[in-house]
């Protein structure tokens, strides 16, 4: 016995199948967008992106950080340090005031400046990438790029806490220009080992470019872009 679709039951499926198509377009199209904006997200941000790659099967995670490491991390992040010079009545309090929220703000990565037994010292927080494992194209685009960029961070705040403790004491107010170009930051050398940088056939300045963006210093008495501390 033969079975055969009606125009009406045809047209039914071809309107089906294309709308899956469609729908699996413009997930690729998403996923294509999120790899790019793991580059310059928030911490809050790049949650929301890993939350949404696990969804589209682009990452998994291997190894999650235990929660109490998060507790710790959070309880860490959550005092600031005021700077040692007295600040203006109408500076930025950047401390987080409700417990209920997360102690990092939406709009920038922020990299804490605190006082530690007698140094100042740059925090690097958690991405909440630790333990992601690329499985698609644009998954282990954006693992690596998060991977990359957490290495940056940790390089820069490495040469900030050796060689810049007076501005890190004096706090954002003190910064009257940068203090290096990003071409001398590259210069330096301690990039070489991340695969961003050392694999780039510009040594990596459009992967700084990026990383600078939408990312602050923040002490207790206000904040800095942390792009204004090296030139382009």
């Amino acid at each position: 016995m033969e079975f055969s679709l009606g125009v009406g039951a045809g047209a039914a499926v071809r309107h089906e199948l294309k709308e899956k198509v469609s729908a699996k377009y413009e997930l690729k199209a998403d996923v294509a967008v999120l790899s790019e904006a793991v580059a310059f997200a928030s911490v809050s941000n790049l949650v929301a992106i890993l939350n949404q790659m696990l969804v589209a099967g682009e990452v998994r995670i291997e190894d999650e950080p235990e929660l109490e490491d998060i507790q710790d991390l959070d309880e860490e992040c959550s005092e600031l340090e005021y700077c040692d010079e007295d600040s203006d009545d109408d500076a930025e309090d950047t401390r987080e005031e409700n417990p209920s929220k997360s102690p990092f703000r939406e709009d920038v990565f922020e990299i804490r400046v605190r006082k530690a037994d007698g140094a100042w010292l740059c925090d690097i927080p958690q991405s909440g990438w630790e333990g992601a494992v690329g499985v698609g194209q644009y998954g282990k685009k954006a693992v690596n790029t998060v991977s990359s960029r957490m290495q940056a961070y940790f390089c820069i705040a490495k040469m900030l806490v050796r060689d810049c403790q007076e501005l890190l004491s004096k706090g954002p107010r003190a910064v009257k220009g940068p203090i290096w170009s990003q071409r001398e930051l590259i210069a330096k050398g301690c990039f070489s080992g991340i695969k961003n940088f050392s694999k780039s056939n510009d040594g990596g300045a459009s992967s700084l470019s990026r990383y600078l963006r939408s990312v602050d210093l923040v002490w207790g008495c206000g904040s800095l872009p942390l792009r204004k501390l090296f030139a382009e």
